[in-house]
């Protein structure tokens, strides 16, 4: 089991994991896997873009609605 306290201490890239065996007849082992450590670094900026133009659509849209409403309401019939 990983400690995650020490994972969290780990610097990004490439981290070696060495696991260990042993059996009772006295045979020893061991093995190593190295993995990619990454932490995302937050929202990408084209997801930010995306976020204040569909911000600007939709407050421009329901500007709209709520003019076009009042002025069918103003309106005499």
């Amino acid at each position: 089991m990983l400690n995650q306290t020490a994972w969290t201490a780990l610097a990004q890239g490439n981290v070696t994991i060495t696991f260990y065996a042993s059996d009772l007849a006295g045979n020893e082992a061991s093995e190593s896997v190295t993995v990619i450590k990454s932490v995302p670094s937050g929202l990408d900026p084209g997801m930010i873009v995306t976020i204040v133009v569909v911000s600007i659509v939709g407050g421009v849209a329901v500007i709209s609605v709520v003019y076009i409403f009042m002025k069918k309401r103003i309106t005499p019939t």
